[in-house]
């Protein structure tokens, strides 16, 4: 574990989880991250929705649609951004042949007011996870699948002078390495690694892995040179 120096300032890491998921899928990896303040938002998905609180400046810590749903709230004291299994854009457009079919995201919209668990679950499914204890709700999960649908933060992206951090695994079903590339190709400031086993459950199937690089990465970011991002 880097050591961060001790003069530095303490970033609380806001951990921002993706669609059909929730806040405990960050409990192995925030357990992997004992040197940093922390705080994590739930959507409100399986129970109560939970704003994260936080004093102080932030590193926004985001997994799949979480990453790109911070892009448009980012807190003014943010001064990183962690994508983990992250995008700037989703469906598919003229502009970005890399990304999944709009037909497979609006059979999704149509079933899932009538068949929520069933849609929930086969998405759960093809991430390598069972179905929470909780019932899902079906409104926020409808709307945040509006925005999986329809949200492109590719120039926010592009315009965003935040050091960044960009953790992929190379066998995602859900995010594929090439769309991976293509949300990130506008960045200046992307850093990307990649695990070459890992799938779309990066910080519960490899938390020690996506804590040394977002541990190395903090260090960096508040470091008195700032020369490595």
């Amino acid at each position: 574990m880097t050591k961060p120096p001790s003069d530095a300032p303490r970033p609380t890491l806001l951990f921002a989880h993706g669609w059909a998921l929730d806040r405990s899928m960050w409990s192995a990896l925030r357990v992997a991250l004992p040197a940093w303040p922390q705080t994590a938002s739930d959507a409100g998905y399986f129970g109560d929705a939970r704003h994260a609180e936080h004093q102080g400046p932030v590193i926004v810590v985001g997994h799949s649609l979480g990453f790109l749903q911070a892009l448009s709230y980012l807190p003014p004291d943010c001064v990183g951004l962690v994508a983990i299994n992250g995008f700037t854009r989703f469906c598919a457009a003229p502009d970005y042949e890399d990304g999944v079919p709009n037909r497979l995201v609006d059979r999704m919209l149509s079933r899932l007011p009538t068949h929520t668990h069933d849609v929930v679950q086969a998405f759960r499914t093809r991430c390598d996870l069972d179905m929470p204890p909780a019932s899902p709700h079906p409104e926020p999960l409808l709307h945040d699948l509006k925005l999986l649908r329809h949200a492109d933060g590719r120039q926010a992206i592009a315009a965003s002078a935040l050091p960044l951090l960009v953790l992929a695994g190379r066998c995602d079903t859900v995010v594929s390495p090439a769309m991976t590339r293509a949300s990130f190709a506008g960045s200046r400031h992307a850093r990307v690694f990649w695990h070459d086993e890992a799938g779309h459950m990066l910080p519960a199937s490899h938390p020690e892995w996506c804590a040394r690089h977002i541990d190395e990465f903090v260090t960096a970011v508040i470091g008195p040179h700032h020369r490595l991002y």
